[in-house]
């Protein structure tokens, strides 16, 4: 969320003497336009209930719709007469059939709409075998299908009933087998506990329904086995890896189930380990890349630690934030801009968008604090970067903006100063998150945060996302700690500013899927939305990366705090300044975009360690990390670059002798200037498209690798691409692009269009001057509502943090990419 303050200046209006008859002159007007980019492996069912949107026929496997791999889409499914008035409501639009290239192993999922009371089936056929079915397994909000083999096929999702929107997720198989591989647990074992009353009836069924078999119970605790685990535990490691992903996707769809109160595997247990076990920790790239697993040996969070967030509340019924929220205030005078019917209250909760309950980046707040310190290590949900600490919710942003009065109160309330609640906390903060701001100087806001640094709190904002070096406050400010944002190559974000109040740099992740998992390379954290729903989602921007720095400045404060010390301001600037927070980016020492560099959450925890103890904790053994952890290359890009970096201790030495690729098509090339002697720095991959290895349609995957004279640093990536005669560019489907008031939240224009090579062009034309949103959305059930869950959603510069426009001009390049709302 990088929203501007909002305020209103009133201009004292008197009337000129005088005559004369001449008409006033007209208002002057302007245009604003800027292109939409749908990003890679994005699709959209082509028969939607939107009767504005261009339709295809998808309704039969003769009619299939052709899709990429690794995809994200969005579709929608009706009986007849049911859903919402459009192109379907009447006649029904039964099945969507899709063809698509996939892998052995390879695992696509369903998820439909909670609350629809809608019954969808997901099926997968072989192209040559439409006879055999393989029926997706899970509950009523998801399903799941496993590829037995390489090769193509058809995917349907059909209505049984009702109607539903719905998401469809594939990643690649050497990505999701990554990921399982790393997680520790019994491979075919699950754990499951029943709502009382359903224990014996749902047990018997599930050897029918998942091919399980219970092995013991105790406690209702139900031990099971998938059947033909031993066999597989015993066949390798590739069977190995394969039989982790199968007992994950079958743990995903006992989660979903209404009587089950928890399923998990059977982790293994060391005296050692600290990684977490959280269900989506796996698809937390941000954290592996600022080597926080090798922090959290160290530490992972003190109770006695606070970070208050000022931001739009959180949802303080979240269930990875129970027992991690202390009371909190609501700072946000103004009662339209509150949306929770009254002024100042202690209640933080954040009410969102009234306007658009299901827009769930209006829970900005919510992610923010789940990146921070989210409960970590149960086995559910996701980790947060300091899982003991404490988080002081204060609401001092709506959902759409804040004023900086507002602000500059909340930040007072947390230092335990002087306010206008009349009130201060029991326990002062130790750490302030200030994900927001604004590019108007402010003397309430500049003079509230010298007192809280004085007050020896610590003080950090995000840097902003406009891709510009205009100052932005509250960032800018001597005193806070101002964060830009990195993407999973570890490069700058596209939509981070840099400039000469950058102070570090953290991941705020990006909207496309670089590393092929079948999810935004974003941040995935916390969130919900204003209908009840509590889950986690990907959101990106600067914000998120002021999140990963307080978090880890939290875990720094708990170390000093368990010595009876505490961390003051003076402190953390020294260690800032002299490069113990971070890995040095871009040019020698400090630069304007990444500032001291990029956040190394073991650096810092060390140096913390040696300030509060004196002791200095053993460097951490190399490690050689690729970023991204692999590359998705999809069926139209034919080059990436790839960053290769120490992320461990500098001791042993090594030095990168010899990289390369396994396949003759693909090439593996140093980027002129960007590799430092010891081999360390950006290659640059390229896949020749034209190689006759490459000839047919089908999925290709090469291993990139690089050797040092240290072999225990070894390190390799996939590389993967489509060659598809059938699948064109991206598309996000049929986009209402929005130019809306921002004071008004009324929509003054709207461009409906279709992409040209996975890019939509839009122009507004005779804009009054003002301040303005641009938005982009689907509506593919046609309820006209903006960004609901399985539909495309995106907002000038980022969805999570849309910022008004100041229109006294023509402006142009105003461009922004979309997402597909995804939930989990």
């Amino acid at each position: 969320m990088f929203r501007r303050f909002l305020w209103v200046s009133l201009l004292a209006l008197t009337a000129c003497g005088g005559g004369g008859g001449s008409q006033p002159e007209p208002p002057p007007k302007y245009s604003l336009s800027g292109q939409v980019t749908a990003l890679s492996g994005m699709a959209f069912d082509q028969d939607v209930n939107d009767p504005s949107a261009p339709y295809a026929s998808n309704d039969s496997f003769a009619e299939a719709q052709f899709l990429p791999s690794p995809f994200s889409l969005g579709g929608y499914v009706n009986v007849a007469g049911a859903g919402q008035p459009g192109r379907s409501q009447v006649s029904g639009d039964l099945v969507d059939f899709y063809r698509l290239h996939l892998v052995r192993d390879q695992v696509v999922t369903l998820k439909i709409i909670v609350g629809t009371q809608s019954e969808l089936f997901l099926r997968l056929y072989k192209v040559n075998d439409t006879s055999a079915v393989i029926e997706g397994t899970g509950n009523a909000v998801s399903k799941t299908v496993i590829a037995p083999d390489n090769g193509e096929y058809y995917l349907t999702v059909g209505a049984v009933s009702g109607a539903s929107r719905y998401t469809l997720v594939t990643g690649l198989v050497g990505v999701s087998s990554q990921a399982a591989a790393s997680m520790n647990f019994v491979p075919g074992e699950v754990l499951v506990k029943f709502r009382p009353g359903t224990e014996s009836r749902r047990s018997s069924t599930l050897a029918a329904d998942f091919d399980l078999a219970m092995r013991t119970s105790s406690q209702q605790i139900y031990r099971y086995e998938l059947v033909n685990a031993a066999i597989q535990r015993s066949a390798g490691h590739d069977e190995i890896v394969r039989l982790k992903q199968q007992t994950l996707a079958v743990i995903a769809s006992l989660r979903q189930r209404p009587d089950v109160i928890f399923a998990e595997p059977n982790f293994l247990v060391t005296v050692s380990s600290t990684e977490p076990d959280d269900l989506f920790y796996p698809l937390q790239w941000h954290y592996p890349i600022i080597n926080l697993p090798q922090a959290w040996d160290l530490e992972t969070g003190s109770e006695n630690v606070i970070v208050a967030t000022v931001d739009t509340g959180v949802l303080m019924d979240h269930p990875d934030l129970q027992g991690k929220l202390l009371p909190g205030y609501d700072f946000i005078s103004d009662l339209q801009r509150a949306a929770d019917g009254d002024g100042l209250d202690p209640d933080p909760t954040d009410p969102g968008d009234p306007a658009n309950p299901e827009n769930s980046a209006a829970f900005h707040g919510t992610h923010v604090a789940g990146t921070i310190g989210a409960n970590s290590d149960n086995g559910a949900g996701v980790s947060g970067v300091a899982w003991g600490v404490k988080i002081m919710p204060l609401r001092a942003v709506g959902a759409i903006d804040g004023n900086v009065a507002d602000v500059a109160e909340a930040i007072r309330y947390a230092a335990g100063l002087p306010n206008v609640s009349g009130q201060v906390p029991v326990q002062t903060a130790d750490i302030i998150n200030m994900s927001l701001g604004t590019t108007d100087f402010s003397q309430t806001l500049a003079d509230a945060i010298s007192d809280a640094s004085q007050a020896d709190v610590i003080l950090l904002a995000a840097a902003g996302n406009e891709s510009s070096n205009v100052p932005q406050y509250p960032a800018a400010l001597p005193e806070v700690i101002s964060v830009s944002a990195v993407d999973a190559t570890r490069q700058r974000a596209a939509y981070s500013n840099f400039g000469p109040s950058i102070d570090a740099a953290a991941p705020g992740g990006g909207s496309d899927d670089i590393n092929g998992d079948g999810f935004p390379d974003a941040v995935l954290s916390t969130l919900g939305d204003g209908t009840g729903k509590r889950d986690y989602q990907f959101l990106q921007g600067t914000s998120m990366a002021c999140a990963h720095f307080s978090g880890v400045v939290a875990l720094m404060e708990s170390i000093y705090k368990r010595n009876n010390q505490d961390l003051t301001p003076a402190t953390l600037n020294n260690l800032l300044f002299n490069g113990d927070l971070t890995e040095d980016m871009g040019d020698s020492g400090r630069d304007d975009i990444y500032g001291h560099g990029l956040l190394d959450a073991y650096k810092a925890v060390a140096a913390a360690t040696g300030g509060a103890t004196g002791t200095t904790p053993p460097p951490a053994q190399p490690k050689l990390v690729i970023s991204p952890t692999s590359l998705n290359l999809g069926t139209m890009v034919s080059e990436g670059i790839i960053t290769v970096s120490n992320q461990g201790g500098d001791a042993p030495g090594f030095v990168i002798f010899e990289f390369g690729a396994d396949k003759p098509w693909l090439q593996v090339t140093e980027v002129a200037g960007e590799v430092d002697a010891q081999g360390l720095g950006q290659y640059r991959v390229v896949a020749d498209r034209n190689h006759p290895d490459l000839a047919t349609d089908d999925l290709y995957t090469g291993v990139v690798y690089f050797k040092a004279n240290n072999p225990a640093v070894n390190s390799s990536m996939f590389v993967n691409l489509q060659v598809s005669s059938k699948v064109g560019a991206p598309d996000a489907g049929h986009l209402h692009i929005d130019l809306i008031d921002a004071s008004t939240q009324k929509v003054i224009q709207t461009k409906k269009t279709s992409p040209l090579d996975g890019v939509y062009q839009y122009q507004f034309d005779n804009v009054l001057a003002g301040e303005y949103l641009i938005t982009a959305h689907t509506d593919t059930d046609n309820n006209l509502q903006p960004c609901e869950t399985a539909e495309i959603c995106g907002a000038y510069p980022t969805q999570s943090a849309a910022s008004v426009i100041e229109v006294d001009k023509d402006m142009a390049n105003l461009d922004f990419a979309t997402n597909l709302s995804l939930s989990f």
